[in-house]
């Protein structure tokens, strides 16, 4: 039996050039001298924490807080006092997504999630200890 020519092999020729056209279009997304990072968040900002909860799972206070944070390209560091405590942050922002952490001591103690503009920064947090909230960050 033969194959007929609009067969697998007629469907091949068709397909190839579509998905030749279709890959070159993506991109391989690390060229950021391109502005795939698409937020130039870049600069100093200030830092404010609210927390949701009264009390951490210790019974200790859940305090709201305040701090700095510096962007530099993808890294995000800083500080801030929570929950009557030093913290340091430390993390990256890619295509204007956050994630970090912040520590106590040397000890992660938090994660971090949010998103940056050029203008503003939110998120939410979460510690070991029970406690989350927001977070927003301005120039």
């Amino acid at each position: 039996m033969k194959k007929s020519a609009g067969g697998p092999t007629g469907s091949i020729a068709v397909l190839m050039p579509l998905l030749a056209t279709l890959l070159s279009s993506c991109g391989s997304g690390s060229d950021s001298s391109s502005g795939v990072t698409g937020v130039d968040a870049s600069g100093d900002w200030s830092l404010v924490t609210t927390s949701s909860e009264q009390f951490d799972t210790a019974g200790g206070a859940c305090l709201s807080g305040a701090g700095t944070l510096s962007v530099s390209e993808q890294s995000i560091t800083g500080s801030f006092t929570g929950n009557g405590s030093a913290n340091d942050v430390a993390g990256t922002i890619e295509n204007g997504s956050v994630v970090a952490q912040f520590t106590r001591d040397g000890q992660t103690i938090g994660n971090v999630l949010g998103s940056f503009s050029s203008l503003s920064g939110s998120g939410t947090w979460a510690d070991i200890f029970g406690c989350s909230g927001d977070w927003t960050a301005t120039r």
